[in-house]
């Protein structure tokens, strides 16, 4: 049953709520215009569509930042996993930091940290969804917010930004919109896409009409202080007694640094969410607080003149153009709006129009107003060096809150293995000094043994100190960092894959969650192994799937028994699950078994294969994608557990299917449309993968760690036995 040679009609599909959500995306609409650039054209392009000045010289980060990154990775102490909430002296550094600005003292618990302001959009999204909700986004706004929205089933119902008011909220407009299933309203401030900053006066207004109707404000404050009028940043924080806030924010802006993806949300009870989310790498979160407290005023100083002066050169520019109209001089942020008159220009039909003519015949990419909610409008970033702009011309307590939290979360958290080994680690005397044995968490980058090899360390440390690697990557992954994952696991198999059957992720826990995500449809149904790693069950249960158990036989080394499988199977089933080498079990499958599976099932296999090559008996590790001619095969895996370096963050999502069945049922097609609305891995992580880079280090580090296994594992297991047995 070759899937490719038409004998076999798959009867799984992809989310149809993905299939157009890249129309939203950013990066999804100046990828299109810069793939109408003419590729003979020689001229640098003048990027002025995407908000990221990592790459620029004038806009390196501090190197007390770098440093403390760079020492956080060689003390060997952070390759571990952090909790899910994130590291305590990150967390309490954040809401000393955030403090400053407000009237009363914020606690380390109610920060969360997460990987970028994306996922903290995403949280946000995801815990206020319930059936029938409607929230309030600004237009112009951050496209992320209407996309997460959207797929979380919230009904979008957007208020009006007035240029002619610097861009503050149309409040009576937005008044009318609020009805009993409105659960809040968000803000942008400073602004993104306008550049504007609201006055103390405004935000008091946003709190009391919040509060008359009972719902939260989220205040995304991601350009907090990156302001240059007269007008400061108030953080909506402040009127946090009067309604209830969920703040926003990280240090992509301020610092300079999007591609290290450490975000924070401050709220109460948003724990659940994150307990099945990935988290950001660990050794930077380690050095969150020597970042945020080790950072002088003369940095960001530094950062706001030049913000001020190119965005200066940039309206006055854009002044000159008739066919162009700047509402208001930008104050804060990176952006500023500008109106096209269409009627002064020739053969233009729209903004779209606009941008991709403008990138071909003068190599300038500026983003369509549209992205951002304002048709025939263009947002154009000044956050580059000053030399290509000037070479262009152009109390609540008394209040009944009408909120709810999602249901499907409320408890998540007992079935997640970090919150029940929690529950059985708070139930320890705390007076009892004896050293705790943790056998609960398959995370050994605590002991000495398992320190990562020196290569891959020095390779991080590399690509920080080159400052090269403090931008946003690609949605979907660095290209070269694909290739090499690409050319590592085709090694093991028959065929070779290539880039574009490569998604790099935040973390195993991340492809997880997006294969969850586009198999998902109204009733289908997923088989998973019992016993199995609870996240599937968790993110099947979010959502919407129903799960079917097929169970592990221990006396058959942990098989299923196919047969038994098989009645499982209907015309609703989308996947099987298998992972192997085995967590929780520690089994192999074998060539033969494999084989079994996937020519009798008919399913496609979602092969979790994270512990790839951790094997020590006699049967060797064989990937399901070997069989990929056979059934379409989603492969799963990550450098967290051959390199022994959990916290970094680094995984990937891999269609082995060489006959294209995912790619001909719009899988593909959803994976790169979901991956446009979540948070991408550390930027210089993902260049520990590039050329060479990943064999040398896989093979060092492959057999100090197997010879490891081999020499000391059973003697390591027994000292441990007889500690607890003492």
């Amino acid at each position: 049953m070759e899937n490719g040679g038409g004998k076999k009609v798959w009867k799984f599909r992809a989310n149809g709520e993905l299939a157009s959500e890249a129309d939203v995306s950013i990066r999804g609409m100046l990828e299109m215009i810069k793939g109408g650039l003419d590729g003979g054209d020689e001229r640098p392009i003048i990027p002025l569509g995407h908000g990221d000045p990592s790459a620029f010289p004038f806009f390196r980060t501090i190197s007390t930042a770098e440093d403390a990154v760079v020492s956080a990775l060689r003390s060997g102490k952070y390759n571990c996993y952090s909790p899910s909430v994130g590291l305590l002296p990150a967390r309490r550094a954040i809401a000393e930091y955030l403090s400053q600005d407000l009237p009363y003292k914020l606690s380390s618990n109610d920060v969360f940290i997460t990987n970028g302001c994306t996922q903290a959009i995403e949280t946000v999204m995801t815990v206020l969804a319930h059936p029938n909700a409607n929230i309030l986004l600004p237009r112009p706004g951050f496209p992320m917010y209407e996309a997460r929205a959207s797929f979380c089933g919230i009904q979008v119902r957007h208020f009006d930004l007035l240029p002619d008011r610097n861009w503050e909220m149309d409040l009576d407009a937005a008044e009318g919109l609020v009805d009993d299933n409105t659960v809040a309203i968000v803000i942008i401030n400073p602004g993104n896409p306008c550049g504007s900053v609201f006055s103390y006066q405004h935000l008091a207004k946003i709190a009391e009409l919040a509060k008359k109707h009972g719902i939260l404000v989220v205040a995304d404050e991601v350009y907090s202080h990156l302001t240059f009028g007269s007008e400061p940043f108030v953080p909506m924080g402040v009127f946090g007694s009067v309604v209830p806030v969920i703040t926003l924010g990280s240090i992509s802006k301020r610092w300079v640094v999007p591609g290290w993806r450490i975000g924070w949300l401050i709220v109460n009870c948003i724990k659940n969410i994150l307990n099945i989310t990935s988290e950001p790498v660990t050794f930077i979160q380690a050095a969150v607080p020597d970042i945020l407290g080790g950072t002088k005023e003369d940095f960001f100083s530094k950062t706001i003149n030049i913000l001020k002066q190119t965005s200066d050169i940039c309206y006055n520019q854009i002044k000159e153009i008739n066919c162009l109209t700047c509402f208001n001089k930008p104050v804060g942020s990176m952006f500023l709006m500008v109106k096209i008159n269409l009627s002064l220009l020739e053969d233009i039909k729209d903004d779209v129009d606009f941008c991709c003519k403008l990138a071909r015949e003068e190599s300038v990419i500026i983003l369509p107003g549209c992205s951002v909610g304002l048709k025939n409008w263009l947002r154009i970033t000044f956050a580059i060096e000053p030399s290509p702009l000037e070479d262009e011309k152009m109390e609540n307590e008394r209040k009944e809150w009408k909120l709810r939290p999602n249901a499907l979360l409320s408890s998540t958290n007992q079935i997640g293995i970090r919150g029940l080994l929690e529950v059985v680690k708070s139930s320890l005397d705390s007076g009892d000094e004896r050293p705790i044995i943790t056998l609960g968490e398959g995370d050994p980058s605590h002991f000495p043994s398992f320190r990562t090899v020196s290569t891959a360390e020095e390779a991080i440390v590399t690509a920080v100190q080159s400052g090269r690697y403090n931008c946003y990557s690609p949605a979907v992954g660095f290209p070269t960092a694909r290739r090499a994952i690409a050319e590592y696991l085709s090694k093991d198999l028959p065929y070779k894959l290539s880039e574009e059957d490569v998604y790099v992720t935040s973390g195993c826990q991340q492809a997880i969650e997006v294969v969850m995500s586009v198999l998902a449809h109204p009733n289908a149904n997923i088989l998973l192994p019992r016993p199995c790693f609870p996240n599937y069950n968790s993110c099947a249960a979010f959502v919407g799937m129903e799960v079917r158990h097929a169970d592990l036989l221990p006396e058959r080394n942990w098989e299923m028994d196919l047969e038994a499988v098989e009645h499982l199977v209907d015309d609703n089933t989308v996947a099987i699950l298998i992972v192997n080498p085995g967590n929780p079990c520690g089994n192999v499958y074998t060539y033969e078994y494999l084989a079994k599976m996937a020519r009798r099932l008919g399913v496609p296999v979602i092969a979790d294969e994270v512990y790839g090559h951790l094997t020590y008996g006699i049967t060797p590790f064989v990937p399901m994608g070997v069989f990929g001619s056979v059934v379409p095969v989603l492969t799963l895996g990550s450098i967290s557990k051959r390199w022994a370096v959990p916290g970094w963050r680094l995984g990937w999502l891999v269609t082995t299917d060489p006959n294209g069945v995912l790619k001909q049922t719009g899988i593909v097609t959803c994976i790169n449309n979901l991956l446009q609305m979540l948070s991408e891995p550390a930027t210089f992580i993902q260049y520990l993968m590039e050329g060479s880079k990943a064999a040398t280090i896989a093979l060092s580090n492959y057999n100090s760690f197997v010879k490891f296994l081999d020499n000391q594992f059973l003697s390591y297991w027994f000292s441990m036995s007889s500690k607890v047995s003492d």
